[in-house]
């Protein structure tokens, strides 16, 4: 979608691959925009559950969408780009967040963002291309991912027995 490409041009000059995730309210308006990884010049690791977990947090969530750059500037969409894709969208069941589009954005040959084709739930369904700059009226801030380092809380449960003692006296568990 050319809106969504427009608002994540300044990452098609990044020399690291850079993943997105948009969230947006059911008007369509922007909650939050989450800046997951940052990878090599050929890959970034995107990990799955964490996107759709900050997603899921997210008052009002009903819709995101994905982008990230290609540093080479070709822009088609990688059999990688398609397998995250769909497995981040098959993870939104059961959150009442609709999956949007993916956009791969790159560097245009002359002034503007070049930007591949659009993928969504259904496969590909366009085939992008140039946008020229518009004025940029609104200030978004960019949420990035974090990850924190935490104590265990025990020793590790390693088979299903040690699972249900460690939960037998939890009434209110999510099982």
């Amino acid at each position: 979608d050319e809106d969504l490409a427009h608002l994540l041009a300044p990452i098609r000059k990044e020399a690291q691959e850079t993943f997105f995730a948009v969230v947006t309210n059911k008007d369509g308006k922007v909650l939050r925009v989450m800046r997951h990884t940052k990878g090599g010049k050929s890959s970034s690791s995107v990990y799955p559950l964490d996107v759709i977990a900050e997603a899921a947090s997210i008052d009002g969530a009903a819709m995101i969408h994905y982008g990230h750059n290609h540093p080479s500037g070709l822009v088609a969409p990688s059999s990688s780009d398609e397998r995250i894709t769909n497995t981040l969208n098959r993870m939104l069941n059961g959150t009442g967040i609709t999956p949007g589009y993916h956009v791969v954005l790159g560097e245009a040959d002359g002034p503007g963002v070049k930007w591949g084709a659009v993928l969504s739930d259904t496969g590909k369904i366009g085939d992008g291309g140039v946008i020229r700059p518009r004025v940029r009226t609104k200030n978004i801030p960019v949420t990035e991912r974090r990850i924190v380092a935490r104590r265990t809380l025990g020793s590790a449960i390693s088979n299903a027995s040690d699972a249900f003692a460690a939960t037998e006296n939890h009434d209110n568990a999510i099982f």
